[in-house]
């Protein structure tokens, strides 16, 4: 019993990477409980992909230039699919306007519950509302953005 390789779930139709299985022994892997409908496994070298430890001589001394273990799996995805593997946040709306939370999903295969709306969004957070389909944050967050808007218009 061994751990050599690393399980890499992705959506099959994005190819977006929902999750990392690190398995105390390889043939965990092959638990078909890990994948669900519409997902496949990407098997990959626990020591290829650098799992966790892909630090190069230059990381050494700069902690900021090491790949985390996401941006390792991201990677490995994205190379063996030919597809972006960044996972989609997602603001979840209900029937008042108000995101109530947000999540990483893929709406291909992910359901929203009843009365929730799913937006793809990389800006928004809880508590922003949605006004005419357009999600505005708090007064303090939408006067930054108008500031920002402002300033590359000039």
């Amino acid at each position: 019993m061994s751990n050599t390789l690393v399980g890499l779930v992705y959506a099959t139709g994005s190819g977006m990477l929902r999750r990392i299985i690190v398995p105390d022994d390889d043939e965990q892997l092959n638990d078909p409980s890990h994948v669900g409908s519409g997902e496949t496994i990407l098997k990959v070298s626990s020591a290829s992909a650098m799992i966790g430890k892909n630090i190069t001589a230059a990381a050494e001394s700069d902690p900021s230039a090491r790949v985390s273990m996401v941006d390792s799996a991201i990677a490995a995805v994205s190379n063996a699919t030919g597809k972006d593997a960044t996972p989609v946040p997602h603001a979840i709306v209900d029937k008042t306007g108000m995101v109530v939370r947000m999540v990483l999903m893929d709406p291909a295969i992910d359901a929203v519950p009843e009365g929730f709306l799913a937006i793809a969004n990389r800006e928004a957070g809880v508590g922003w509302t949605m006004k005419d389909g357009i999600l505005q944050g708090p007064p303090s967050v939408q006067i930054k953005q108008d500031e920002e808007a402002e300033a590359a218009s000039k």
